[in-house]
């Protein structure tokens, strides 16, 4: 079973905190390569290349001849069984003899030949052999080839958070753009440099938040910080706008918390893209850069729509200003991320509809609540339309022992909200699902439940509704779960059952978020 279309509110047992966050679609999935032969059959494979190869060893004097030597193992790489232990080694040799004379590009077509079939880390890879190209390059074309390969692969060594090699890449193809009189590429070399030892602060950072909301998940300081790695490091929107909605920094909180409400029009898709435009004015380098993504992402969903007038003109200004940065293909490759999502499964017609939950008082804003319910083994869980509301999770019982398992409420290609999930063990989940004619939602409070809390009341069902948001730890069975639910009396509840004691290894927490609406 697949889990995360684009809009997923998804729990994770075994990972350190589970939030409530809208996932991006995931990439597609890449072409099966073979595993990296084992020790012994690469041995053998040397003997053999070294007695084939002997003489041209010994004769490979010059660069040019040990250019020639590693361009002939590259073609009898091609010859020999693909996949086999002899192309990895011929493949590796004929790198190493390259980028050992300092012929960038030469070792680079050896590598893409090798990551073409073989389950090596790319980036790794090749910021290996560019690093030991800049150490042998000695003519103006070698330290050009190392210095123009080397900002795109610091940049994927940074997404692979090996933040101290794409450092000392950058410095090392910095010296290769100097010395090739390469000056306003040694100029962004240096942003680089300076950007990655940013991210690796932040990376850092955000390590250290993990362990604070492992038992205080609504920590705002932690929050901010995780926020931000996930969105100015890693392009996570889904995931980091919700913690910088529950951060500290008051300004990030207010556009974070825009952004989580959505819009119902093109005017509001506008205004929640100046939000974050207007706080990248206030930002240099590539922070600044990500918060004009962010807003060039609403801008887009806006400009269709927009009817002319002044705002349709500032937002067709903006992301002309985008498209002269360069900026129109990671916004493509934002736009792509977020649409793409799985088609929904033939057998979703057989969700069910098995509890409702009345507005508790007539006289109050109009809330239509529905229950839902899953289990493991049951196809996916058909809600209501997501134009007619909004879907959450409101319980999770039973028994998840990590390893990928999770349960999702999902918006679906077709236009529904799901109730879907993964698991081997007994388990199962409801969500809830809210709907309003006349009420505009938006987050307000968020609360923490620990064992020994016992029963917390949370709002009135006439003021808006409760989900939610975290758990930490695992569920163990026999009854153990974690619950949000509106009780008889109007009311509420966040409560939960967990055998374990808080500081073992069962379930530690969770965080309900409470919704209340004022009208449109």
């Amino acid at each position: 079973m697949r889990l995360g279309p684009h809009r997923t509110i998804v729990i994770l047992v075994e990972s350190v905190l589970m939030v409530t966050s809208v996932a991006t679609a995931g990439e597609l999935a890449a072409q099966p390569k073979t595993p990296v032969p084992d020790a012994a059959a690469q041995q053998t494979a040397k003997k053999a290349a070294g007695e084939l190869f002997a003489d041209r060893f010994t004769q490979a004097k010059t660069p040019a001849e040990k250019t020639a030597l590693a361009t002939d193992m590259m073609d009898a790489a091609g010859k020999v069984p693909a996949g086999s232990a002899d192309q990895y080694v011929l493949l590796m040799i004929a790198r190493d003899v390259a980028a050992g004379t300092g012929d960038a590009a030469t070792a680079l077509q050896a590598v893409e030949q090798l990551l073409e079939q073989f389950d090596e880390p790319a980036a790794e890879l090749i910021g290996d052999t560019l690093l030991t190209a800049a150490r042998q390059a000695t003519t103006s074309a070698q330290h050009k080839a190392v210095a123009e390969a080397a900002l795109s692969i610091a940049g994927k060594l940074s997404d692979a958070d090996q933040y101290e090699t794409a450092v000392r890449l950058c410095e090392a193809a910095r010296s290769s753009a100097q010395r090739a009189k390469l000056f306003p590429l040694a100029k962004e070399l240096t942003a680089q440099i300076e950007e990655t030892k940013r991210q690796q602060l932040l990376s850092e950072d955000y390590r250290k938040a993990l362990s604070v909301l492992e038992d205080k998940p609504t920590d705002p300081a932690a929050n901010l910080a995780a926020g931000r790695h996930l969105c100015f490091v890693k392009g996570n929107w889904e995931r980091g706008v919700p913690m910088l909605a529950l951060g500290s920094d008051a300004v990030l909180k207010a556009a974070a918390i825009k952004d989580l409400r959505e819009a119902d029009s093109a005017d509001e898709q506008a205004a929640i893209g100046d939000a974050w435009w207007d706080l990248a004015e206030t930002k240099q380098g590539e922070e600044r850069v990500t918060l004009r993504l962010r807003a060039g992402f609403w801008y887009r969903q806006a400009e269709p729509n927009l009817a002319g007038g002044l705002i349709g003109l500032k937002v067709k200004q903006r992301l002309e200003e985008l498209a002269r940065a360069g900026l129109s293909s990671r916004l493509d490759e934002i736009a792509e991320a977020t649409t793409a999502a799985p088609s929904p499964s033939a057998n979703r017609e057989l969700g069910m509809l098995v509890e409702t939950a009345p507005c508790p008082a007539s006289d109050a804003p109009v809330f239509r609540f529905q229950t839902f319910s899953w289990k493991e083994g049951d196809q996916p869980t058909r809600m209501i339309p997501v134009k007619n509301g909004l879907c959450f999770l409101s319980m999770i019982s039973g028994n998840l022992q990590g390893r990928g398992e999770a349960v999702e409420v999902t918006a679906g290609v077709d236009g529904w909200w799901y109730l879907n999930g993964k698991s081997q063990q007994v388990f199962s989940a409801q969500a809830i699902a809210v709907e309003s004619d006349s009420i505009k939602l938006s987050p307000t409070r968020a609360v923490a439940w620990k064992q020994g809390s016992g029963v917390i009341r949370l709002i009135h069902g006439r003021e808006g509704f409760c989900y939610l948001s975290a758990i930490s730890g695992g569920l163990r069975g026999a009854g153990e779960a974690v619950r949000v639910a509106l009780e008889q009396d109007g009311w509420w509840y966040l409560s939960g059952k967990a055998a374990v004691p808080l500081g073992g290894d069962g379930c530690r927490g969770a965080v309900a978020v409470c919704v209340k609406g004022g009208r449109r």
